[in-house]
Protein backbone atom coordinates (compact mmCIF):
# COMPACT_ATOMS: atom_id res chain seq x y z
CA UNK A 1 0.00 0.00 0.00
CA UNK A 2 1.16 3.26 -0.90
CA UNK A 3 0.35 6.81 0.72
CA UNK A 4 -0.15 8.94 -1.84
CA UNK A 5 1.86 12.26 -1.91
CA UNK A 6 4.55 10.78 1.11
CA UNK A 7 7.40 10.33 -1.32
CA UNK A 8 7.17 14.30 -2.75
CA UNK A 9 7.02 15.29 1.37
CA UNK A 10 10.07 13.49 2.21
CA UNK A 11 11.94 14.84 -1.48
CA UNK A 12 11.24 18.24 -0.32
CA UNK A 13 11.79 17.66 3.11
CA UNK A 14 15.61 16.84 2.07
CA UNK A 15 16.38 19.94 -0.61
CA UNK A 16 14.96 22.51 2.73
CA UNK A 17 17.47 20.19 4.61
CA UNK A 18 20.33 20.37 2.39
CA UNK A 19 19.75 24.11 1.97
CA UNK A 20 20.08 24.67 5.53
CA UNK A 21 23.10 23.18 5.28
CA UNK A 22 24.82 24.70 2.86
CA UNK A 23 23.25 28.17 4.33
CA UNK A 24 24.85 27.51 7.66
CA UNK A 25 28.28 26.08 6.21
CA UNK A 26 28.93 28.95 3.65
CA UNK A 27 27.85 31.57 6.44
CA UNK A 28 31.16 30.54 8.53
CA UNK A 29 33.73 31.25 5.67
CA UNK A 30 34.81 34.57 5.51
CA UNK A 31 37.75 35.68 3.46
CA UNK A 32 40.93 37.56 4.86
CA UNK A 33 43.36 39.68 3.32
CA UNK A 34 46.57 38.22 1.96
CA UNK A 35 49.47 39.86 2.74
CA UNK A 36 51.43 38.91 -0.72
CA UNK A 37 55.75 39.27 -0.77
CA UNK A 38 57.40 41.94 -2.94
CA UNK A 39 58.32 40.18 -6.43
CA UNK A 40 61.83 40.69 -7.21
CA UNK A 41 62.11 38.36 -10.42
CA UNK A 42 59.67 37.87 -13.56
CA UNK A 43 56.93 35.56 -13.02
CA UNK A 44 57.27 32.60 -15.27
CA UNK A 45 53.76 32.46 -15.13
CA UNK A 46 52.88 35.44 -16.74
CA UNK A 47 55.89 35.49 -19.26
CA UNK A 48 55.64 35.67 -22.98
CA UNK A 49 59.28 34.75 -23.92
CA UNK A 50 60.02 34.79 -27.68
CA UNK A 51 63.26 33.32 -29.16
CA UNK A 52 64.19 33.55 -32.84
CA UNK A 53 66.98 32.79 -34.98
CA UNK A 54 67.71 34.93 -38.24
CA UNK A 55 68.34 32.72 -40.20
CA UNK A 56 68.05 29.46 -38.89
CA UNK A 57 69.77 27.77 -41.79
CA UNK A 58 73.92 29.25 -42.23
CA UNK A 59 77.50 28.76 -43.15
CA UNK A 60 80.38 27.99 -41.37
CA UNK A 61 81.99 31.41 -40.61
CA UNK A 62 78.75 32.93 -40.68
CA UNK A 63 76.48 35.03 -38.51
CA UNK A 64 72.75 34.93 -36.82
CA UNK A 65 70.77 37.53 -34.88
CA UNK A 66 69.04 35.81 -32.09
CA UNK A 67 66.16 38.23 -31.27
CA UNK A 68 64.67 38.28 -27.60
CA UNK A 69 60.85 39.02 -27.04
CA UNK A 70 59.71 39.55 -23.72
CA UNK A 71 55.67 40.82 -23.15
CA UNK A 72 53.38 40.21 -19.79
CA UNK A 73 49.63 38.45 -19.90
CA UNK A 74 48.64 41.50 -21.26
CA UNK A 75 50.93 41.34 -24.88
CA UNK A 76 52.73 44.35 -23.43
CA UNK A 77 56.28 44.80 -23.70
CA UNK A 78 58.10 44.79 -20.77
CA UNK A 79 61.68 46.38 -20.46
CA UNK A 80 64.34 45.68 -18.17
CA UNK A 81 64.20 41.85 -17.89
CA UNK A 82 67.72 40.60 -17.40
CA UNK A 83 68.38 37.43 -19.58
CA UNK A 84 71.16 34.80 -19.46
CA UNK A 85 71.99 33.31 -22.99
CA UNK A 86 74.18 30.71 -23.90
CA UNK A 87 74.86 28.55 -26.79
CA UNK A 88 75.58 24.71 -27.14
CA UNK A 89 77.21 23.24 -30.23
CA UNK A 90 79.55 24.58 -32.98
CA UNK A 91 79.09 27.88 -32.24
CA UNK A 92 79.42 30.65 -29.81
CA UNK A 93 77.64 34.24 -28.84
CA UNK A 94 79.41 37.48 -28.38
CA UNK A 95 77.62 37.91 -24.73
CA UNK A 96 76.15 35.78 -21.86
CA UNK A 97 74.11 38.63 -20.13
CA UNK A 98 71.48 41.09 -22.02
CA UNK A 99 68.68 43.46 -21.10
CA UNK A 100 65.49 44.13 -22.71
CA UNK A 101 65.06 47.76 -24.15
CA UNK A 102 61.86 49.84 -23.66
CA UNK A 103 60.42 47.19 -26.24
CA UNK A 104 60.83 44.51 -24.19
CA UNK A 105 63.68 43.33 -27.39
CA UNK A 106 66.90 42.43 -26.36
CA UNK A 107 69.10 40.40 -28.44
CA UNK A 108 72.57 39.00 -29.51
CA UNK A 109 75.27 37.68 -32.41
CA UNK A 110 75.64 33.69 -32.83
CA UNK A 111 78.94 32.83 -34.71
CA UNK A 112 78.46 30.01 -36.61
CA UNK A 113 82.06 27.85 -36.15
CA UNK A 114 82.05 24.48 -37.74
CA UNK A 115 79.32 22.36 -39.27
CA UNK A 116 76.16 20.83 -37.34
CA UNK A 117 73.61 22.08 -35.53
CA UNK A 118 73.78 24.46 -32.56
CA UNK A 119 71.46 25.15 -30.02
CA UNK A 120 71.01 28.72 -28.43
CA UNK A 121 69.22 28.84 -24.66
CA UNK A 122 67.92 31.55 -22.98
CA UNK A 123 65.97 31.83 -19.79
CA UNK A 124 65.12 35.02 -17.26
CA UNK A 125 67.40 35.81 -14.42
CA UNK A 126 64.85 36.32 -11.54
CA UNK A 127 64.92 34.87 -7.80
CA UNK A 128 65.12 31.48 -8.91
CA UNK A 129 67.60 30.70 -11.41
CA UNK A 130 66.88 26.61 -11.17
CA UNK A 131 63.09 27.28 -11.24
CA UNK A 132 62.39 28.77 -13.87
CA UNK A 133 62.26 27.45 -17.69
CA UNK A 134 65.07 27.68 -20.77
CA UNK A 135 63.67 28.56 -24.18
CA UNK A 136 65.72 27.48 -27.51
CA UNK A 137 65.90 27.34 -30.58
CA UNK A 138 68.32 25.86 -32.96
CA UNK A 139 70.76 26.76 -35.95
CA UNK A 140 72.06 24.34 -38.94
CA UNK A 141 75.28 24.91 -40.04
CA UNK A 142 76.68 23.73 -43.20
CA UNK A 143 80.10 23.96 -44.91
CA UNK A 144 80.19 26.76 -47.62
CA UNK A 145 80.35 24.95 -51.21
CA UNK A 146 83.88 25.90 -52.96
Amino acid sequence: MQIRGFGQQRGRSAVVGLAMGLTALLGGCKQDSVNAPQVTGPSELALAFLLTADPDITLVGSTSAIGINIRDRNGEPIPGVRVFVQADGPGHLDRSFIVTNGNGVAGVTFFADGPGEAFVFAKPIGTDFEGSIYRSVSIAIGEPIS
